[in-house]
């Protein structure tokens, strides 16, 4: 909703339950200028303790995610140097104006969380745009604190329906451009 009343040619999305790192926004607005082509462009997401949260995620023809470097140290080399993903988390993402509005911004089904950061990393895709992780761009994110008291389950509740709705969207698109999921 705030989208609508924002000016500017990024939006920037940041959740609650994160804590930015020196020179955060700077490597995500550089990162806007190094890649034009790019709808969307998001941080690496840490853990209290250091280690890489999130760095980008890749996509299965069956809508699940595998989500890059998670668990692994903040400074491995391979999670220190700015790639296009299939999308990123949008815990911490900035999202080209011109894009959000001709796609219409968030597709209000997966609300109220859970796969409209895959959904719309799809669409920019789709419109030719690529979606970019920014290494040096790092939040430290309290992942799924934003539920407060609610029950540790809902989250999984709504990405497990959430996926579910993602795929049936775009089935011709995992179909053809996705691998499967490994065995």
């Amino acid at each position: 909703a705030a989208a609508a009343h924002a000016r500017g040619r990024f939006l920037l999305f940041l959740n609650n339950d994160t804590v930015v790192m020196p020179n955060w926004l700077t490597a995500l607005m550089e990162a806007a200028k190094t890649y034009p082509d790019a709808a969307i462009l998001g941080s690496k997401l840490l853990y209290p303790d250091g280690t890489i949260q999130d760095a980008g995620a890749a996509l299965f023809e069956n809508a699940t995610a595998f989500i890059l470097g998670r668990g692994r140290p903040r400074h491995e080399p391979q999670f220190c140097f700015d790639r296009e993903v299939d999308y990123v988390t949008g815990a911490s993402a900035l999202i080209s104006r011109a894009f959000w509005d001709e796609v219409g911004g968030f597709d209000e089904r997966y609300a109220p969380a859970y796969c409209e950061d895959p959904d719309i990393a799809m669409a920019a895709r789709a419109h030719g745009c690529c979606v970019i992780f920014v290494a040096g761009s790092e939040v430290v994110h309290f992942e799924h604190s934003s539920y407060g008291a609610q029950l540790e389950t809902t989250w999984k509740i709504y990405q497990t329906v959430n996926t579910e709705k993602l795929l049936e969207k775009w089935s011709k698109e995992f179909a053809e451009g996705h691998l499967p999921v490994p065995t």
